[in-house]
């Protein structure tokens, strides 16, 4: 499989490794190179910094460090399969101690009942301060105990002793075949050197005796993005796999070769979940643009940043055996599409203890006829549910999550009464099934004479825009600007600093608009008014509403960036002349990109249903919504 593909650069990496830095490379050549490569400014804190402890810590980047010789072989090992000496857990970092993303079988972690999303927060007794300070706690000899101190999902804290062993870390994908028969099953645990050629394999020895694929990478934490990119060529055969972008916008680009062919024309169905990074990102990312199936899970992580390691085979001069692993690109996904920040939507967003059950049920073959069947069309995909599996007590919840998560382009087909397949609603599906008590629908009641009803009722899908409780969305009301910064903030990921200062005095901290209206202000979206204030209630106006699009916009696409760092020309700004001067950039940048803007009638004001429909316009045109495609 390595012939797949071709490396863009230096050994480029997007998984987060811990390894504890020794201290070799001096302090100034550290910066030398930092300015050379890193992906964003040095603060002026780096430059203050007399040891290297002082230095990492100042860029605030948990992904960069030193390695030391010992630490740097120990890194390279990551990549394949590996025998270390530890508890059992996949970690990032965390706001207060370090987030377990995943849990290896039959390690100490895994029999203790530690999940992925548990926080841990000290080991014996020493408050865990960063991701270089767990290794060096978490790690140890053979039979040696650590007492962790554990923050579960539910709020509450627990001490448990775990007593350390070896076991064998899995850095690669393992096939299984569903119960059923149905699916082949890939547990694709990291993109080690050995993974595209196991999916490779599996796709290839199997395709024939299944109906659809399941990728599980609910758990990966990444690895290198040559293999991810790999393992998309199964599926989508040639093609540009990513993107990357230095820090002088210079872009290089990773591809299979244009003459690979699919291993397998059955749809991939993709499990994904929070802790599912980097690479399983690039990976999930890059078969939604290449239209290879579809995803079910949650959110991913959001880490849309790659590393590279400089070490003696770059900088011979400056190295021995030593390496200093940075921050050295953002990466984009065919489609030009970052996951930085605001990790990868899927398809159908449902609660995690559904979505296996859920992605079974869509693997079953074409039927002969449609008695006792629902087809769903989705994502230029067509699936067969067998209703007496779907409606049985083992999967039945599953079935209703699975439909409460269908996004309006979904299409439902059922029976005529004479085995044919006919158009039906979802209320019809319900009623035939008798589901209509356990359904809860995610659309709102009082769209039916709004025009954009299927752009809000597919944000709603996604969980990215809210109503008022009663089951309303109250599209005619002009929305606030409190309103907007949240819209955009939930559909974008755009997160704020725990550290970051409130700059506006009427903006309290326990309101519900803070992190919103902060996140946008951190990244100079928004500021505040000549008086200090950013008056949260008054009504956004549309133009006010453009500038903060297209600012998101150059984020998270790479052409609209492109576009903003040139600009337009005077005559490309023209057919603007309506709007306030300050947004006829703005309007141009959007529409470059696909966003079709209608103007609101200046006499009333920018409504809710106005701001909605700006928004789903913009995450189609930029694909973070999986694509509507034809079947």
């Amino acid at each position: 499989m390595n012939r797949l593909f071709r490396r863009a650069g230096a050994l480029v990496l997007v998984l987060c490794t811990l390894i504890a830095p020794a201290r070799a490379l001096t302090v100034h050549q550290a910066i030398t190179l930092l300015e050379e490569r890193y992906i964003d400014q040095l603060p002026p804190a780096a430059y203050q910094a007399e040891t290297m402890d002082e230095l990492i810590a100042a860029l605030g980047d948990p992904y960069t460090s030193y390695l030391t010789g010992d630490a740097y072989q120990a890194f390279l090992g990551t990549f394949n399969d590996q025998k270390t000496v530890g508890i059992g857990v996949s970690i990032r970092a965390h706001e207060q101690g370090v987030l377990i993303s995943s849990i290896v079988e039959n390690t100490p972690a895994a029999q203790a009942g530690l999940v992925a999303g548990d926080v841990i927060l000290s080991a014996d007794g020493t408050p865990i301060t960063d991701m270089d300070h767990a290794v060096t706690l978490l790690t140890g000899e053979e039979g040696s105990s650590v007492v962790v101190r554990v923050l579960h999902q539910d709020g509450t804290q627990e001490d448990i002793t775990l007593t350390r062993h070896t076991f064998t870390v899995n850095t690669t994908a393992v096939f299984s075949l569903s119960e059923d028969g149905n699916a082949g099953v890939i547990n694709c645990t990291g993109f080690g050197d050995k993974t595209a050629s196991h999916i490779h394999s599996a796709v290839s020895e199997n395709d024939e005796s299944v109906n659809a694929w399941i990728v599980d990478v609910r758990s990966n934490p990444g690895g290198s993005s040559s293999t991810a990119a790999g393992s998309v060529g199964v599926f989508a055969g040639g093609g540009i796999m990513l993107y990357f972008r230095d820090a002088q916008d210079n872009y290089t680009y990773t591809f299979t070769h244009p003459n690979l062919t699919p291993s397998t024309e059955k749809p991939a169905i993709i499990l994904t979940s929070p802790h599912s990074a980097s690479g399983a990102e690039l990976f999930a990312a890059a078969m939604r643009d290449h239209g290879t199936g579809i995803s079910i899970g949650q959110r991913t992580f959001g880490k849309g940043i790659a590393q590279i390691v400089l070490s003696e085979s770059t900088h011979p001069e400056l190295f021995q055996q030593d390496a200093l692993k940075l921050t050295a690109y953002r990466f984009f996904s065919p489609a030009g599409t970052t996951p930085d920040q605001g990790g990868v939507l899927p398809t159908l967003l449902m609660d995690a203890q559904y979505v296996p059950a859920a992605a079974l049920l869509l693997c079953s073959p074409q039927p002969d006829s449609a008695a006792g069947y629902l087809n769903i069309t989705l994502a230029g995909w067509e699936f067969f549910v067998l209703l007496e599996t779907a409606l049985s007590d083992a999967y039945a919840p599953a079935f209703v999550a699975l439909l409460e998560a269908l996004p309006p382009s979904a299409e439902l087909w059922m029976d005529r009464g004479n085995g044919t397949f006919g158009r039906v609603t979802m209320e019809q599906v319900l009623a035939r099934t008798g589901l209509s008590a356990q359904f809860t629908s995610r659309r709102f009641s009082d769209l039916a004479d709004c025009r954009h009803q299927d752009a809000i009722n597919t944000l709603a899908a996604y969980g990215l825009v809210s109503g008022y409780g009663d089951g309303r969305f109250l599209p005619d009301a002009p929305v606030t600007r409190a309103e907007f910064c949240t819209m955009v903030t939930n559909a974008f990921g755009f997160k704020a600093n725990a550290s970051s200062t409130n700059l506006f005095y009427d903006v309290p901290i326990d309101a519900w608009y803070y992190k919103g209206i902060m996140a946008l202000s951190e990244r100079g979206y928004i500021s505040a008014y000549s008086d200090g204030s950013f008056s949260p209630s008054q009504h956004i106006g549309y133009s006010d509403a453009l500038q903060i699009l297209a600012q998101t916009a150059a984020w998270v696409n790479m052409k609209a960036y492109d576009l903003a760092q040139f600009g337009a020309e005077p005559d490309m700004l023209a057919s603007y002349a309506e709007l306030d001067p300050a947004a006829r950039e703005s309007a141009w940048l959007l529409e470059q990109i696909g966003v079709v803007l209608s103007q609101p009638d200046p006499e009333t004001k920018f409504t809710r249903a106005d701001a909605a429909d700006l928004l789903y316009q913009l995450l189609t045109a930029t694909n973070v919504i999986w694509p509507a495609r034809d079947n």
